[in-house]
């Protein structure tokens, strides 16, 4: 009987440990972020030129969720979200090799717990499961669109040089100017190229505008081509910018929750050079210029107007006392608020809605 429940700790030990490395190999709050900032740039693309065009039109609730599910969910999309996943795992163990090389040697008690400076992975598993998710996803990025492949390829470049060789993330203020790029503007520009490039999104959008004009007014073949060029082209500047303001706030959560840990590596980081409340208080400037930057459309979603009071809440409450455990507090606030409030407009835009 001992000998049934020693084997059955041992396996549960083991269940464990898999799933811890497979937690730190994938980093999934790392991986899911940009995939949701994907979706932002579709949807983003996608709703600017609906709500300037059929705001107001009795069907148009229906017409847009019919419209956003068909494009989200499309099979058109998938590969898109496979190639970010799949870029955003390779990104997270480029900087998982880079930093057990120093600053992840010195361990301050961090949740997260690095598989190669612990033993459960070597070096060279780190490495080739880098290069095998690189490789895979420019090769699915590229089923998607030539456009795709080259900001999936450039995205590689930005993590490479981000985390590994020249070591931008210890070169202030370089280190929030790439992390920025990589996991705020590029996710959201790859989403508006989806938008081009799959018919759900573009090409569907100016076919229903034009039908919906030419009920009112008659329309020749150039008209329904300056629509699609139009629709087409649409790209939602405004967002983006707020979408980068915030990106660029939330990494100085991270940068300043590894402070002790790069500050003892000889890091330079924008927190170690800034210190940890003049770096959030950039981080609290940066959150309010994306808020005044998209303040209409945040002023019209209960939902993101919650999820952008938490967030400066998170930083306001850090700020008074940026102590590390704080910060750990502080930074799953905002990735469980992130989630919440877009899983809640999932379900009251498209799930609950009265058809």
């Amino acid at each position: 009987m001992c000998g049934y429940w020693r084997k059955r700790r041992l396996s549960s030990s083991r269940l464990a440990n898999s799933i811890g490395v497979f937690y730190n190999l994938t980093r999934p709050a790392f991986t899911a972020l940009p995939i949701a900032l994907l979706i932002v740039g579709e949807l983003g693309s996608l709703l600017s030129p609906l709500l300037s065009v059929l705001n107001g039109l009795w069907f148009f609730s229906r017409l847009v969720r019919d419209l956003v599910l068909n494009f989200i969910l499309g099979g058109g999309v998938i590969p898109a979200y496979i190639a970010t996943f799949l870029a955003a795992l390779s990104g997270c163990n480029v900087n998982t090799y880079a930093d057990s090389q120093d600053s992840d040697k010195c361990n301050f008690g961090k949740d997260y717990s690095n598989p190669i400076v612990n033993g459960r992975a070597s070096a060279k598993t780190v490495a080739n499961l880098s290069v095998f998710s690189a490789v895979l996803s420019l090769l699915v990025s590229l089923a998607v669109s030539y456009l795709l492949f080259m900001v999936v390829l450039l995205g590689h470049f930005l993590s490479f040089t981000y985390s590994y060789k020249p070591r931008l993330k210890s070169k202030a203020p370089l280190d929030i100017t790439w992390n920025t790029l990589g996991l705020a503007s590029l996710p959201f520009v790859a989403g508006h190229i989806v938008y081009q490039e799959v018919f759900e999104g573009a090409a569907r959008s100016s076919l229903i505008i034009s039908l919906i004009y030419s009920i009112f007014l008659p329309l020749t073949n150039f008209s329904y081509f300056l629509i699609y060029f139009s629709v087409k082209n649409w790209f939602p500047f405004r967002l983006f910018l707020s979408v980068n303001f915030f990106g660029a706030a939330f990494y100085t959560v991270t940068a300043t929750l590894d402070y002790e840990a790069d500050k003892a590596a000889g890091l330079k980081t924008l927190s170690v050079a800034l210190g940890k409340r003049t770096c959030l208080l950039v981080g609290l400037l940066l959150s309010i210029l994306g808020v005044f930057t998209a303040f209409d459309i945040i002023l019209a979603d209960v939902n993101v107007m919650m999820g952008v009071a938490f967030f400066l809440a998170s930083f306001i409450w850090a700020i008074i006392n940026p102590a590390r455990n704080r910060m750990w507090v502080a930074l799953k606030i905002l990735m469980f608020m992130f989630a919440l409030c877009c899983f809640n407009e999932f379900l009251v835009r498209f799930v609950f809605t009265v058809t």
